[in-house]
């Protein structure tokens, strides 16, 4: 006999297909049985089947047309984060990238809406900025001295 998904299983898979995006309000009763979910994004709350969900039906609020305003977002980002980041720019939809400020370095990067949302944030305390040509052959200088010799230019992202 199979044994029965649980709630917490639920939540996994959720949190798989789309990070932080989502929220599981309900519980776990069968693929078939309604909960709860809550869309971080626009904040919305509404009733899906797991089932339905896990192929791919998603917030009704947003999946019909509706885009947050930029105030609506910013209380959004304040909910999640508190004050830690600024949103410096105009919200124009889940994929188009906003100027955000992290208060903590004060490193401002154009962010996707959603990525941050699921948990992407500051790109400069997590490493992860883009060195220029003559940052990277310095670098490489001052670790390798004369015993390598950059001789290609770089598109690829390296962490500082």
């Amino acid at each position: 006999m199979a044994k029965q998904k649980t709630t917490e299983r639920f939540k996994r898979e959720v949190y798989k297909q789309a990070g932080n995006e989502y929220e599981v309000k309900g519980t776990y009763r069968k693929a078939n049985v309604k909960l709860n979910m809550k869309h971080q994004l626009c904040g919305h709350e509404y009733l899906v089947t797991p089932h339905k969900f896990l192929q791919g039906r998603r917030c009704p609020r947003c999946n019909h047309g509706y885009t947050l305003t930029t105030e609506e977002y910013k209380t959004l980002v304040c909910d999640l984060v508190g004050k830690e980041y600024i949103v410096l720019g105009e919200y124009n939809g889940t994929d188009q990238p906003i100027t955000m400020k992290h208060r903590v370095c004060g490193y401002r990067w154009n962010a996707v809406p959603k990525h941050f949302i699921s948990g992407s944030r500051c790109p400069k305390c997590a490493g992860n900025l883009k060195k220029t040509q003559e940052e990277f052959e310095k670098e490489v200088d001052l670790l390798a001295g004369d015993e390598y010799e950059v001789i290609g230019s770089t598109k690829v992202s390296i962490n500082r």
